[in-house]
């Protein structure tokens, strides 16, 4: 049986994903990794077991006098190289409108 990226622990910043990424917050259930950008501050994959990769964003409402915080769930996938493209064409797809 072959262990996952997962469950070996490793930093995908190291040698998968490109430079403009860097690891966020590591939990025992995922791992997350950031898009450093100014269009969308909140752009993150998070890698889960079994190397499920998950591009979701955060969208926050402060007008009620609190933090409210809404995820949006932009796509799933089995390779970190298709999540970072998500993102990446997520990221030009908010630049151009």
């Amino acid at each position: 049986m072959t262990k996952t990226l997962f469950s070996q622990c490793v930093n995908l910043c190291d040698g998968y994903l490109s430079s403009k990424w860097s690891q966020g917050v590591r939990t025992s259930m995922f791992d997350s990794y950031r898009r450093d950008n100014s269009i969308d501050p909140h752009l993150s994959i998070y890698h889960y077991g079994g190397d499920v990769f998950k591009v979701e964003t955060m969208h926050y409402d402060d007008s009620k006098g609190c933090l409210i915080g809404t995820s949006s769930h932009i796509g799933s996938f089995n390779t970190v190289q298709e999540a970072q493209e998500c993102a990446e064409d997520y990221l030009k797809g908010l630049e151009v409108s």
